[in-house]
């Protein structure tokens, strides 16, 4: 692994560097907003919404990940039984709408600036945090 100084070094002169930070910084920057519960409910799962829901519930999870693993599951069980293929072609489907759906939901509900978070100081310190 290398270290962050080490990764902007790798930087073309000229190009904007980006950091992709994960789950667990954004809900300890904005639980309200990047928890499982708020993105399923901005989800938007188009003509699959009462299956995709349902889904959700048989699973007792607002866990996208959880949700994806069981329909992956779903999918090599269809696939090891055999003379399923329109079935397995609707669970590809949800799991691309569900993929779909969870970087909609991230993309429409994240700030689009430091400004309109009302823990602006966290934000301000991540270069702090990532620097180390």
């Amino acid at each position: 692994m290398i270290t962050f100084s080490e990764a902007l070094a790798t930087v073309e002169d000229g190009a904007k560097p980006s950091l992709l930070l994960g789950n667990g910084f954004s809900r300890s920057w904005r639980n309200d907003i990047f928890n499982y519960a708020n993105l399923l409910e901005a989800a938007d799962f188009k003509d699959r919404e009462p299956e995709l829901h349902a889904l959700f519930q048989r699973c007792n999870t607002y866990d996208f990940e959880a949700v994806m693993r069981t329909l992956v599951s779903a999918r090599t069980v269809l696939e090891a039984y055999g003379n399923n293929d329109a079935l397995i072609a609707v669970i590809e489907r949800d799991q691309q709408l569900l993929k779909d759906a969870l970087i909609t939901a991230i993309s429409t509900t994240h700030p689009d600036k430091a400004a309109r978070s009302d823990k602006h100081a966290v934000y301000v310190r991540a270069p702090v945090l990532i620097s180390v």
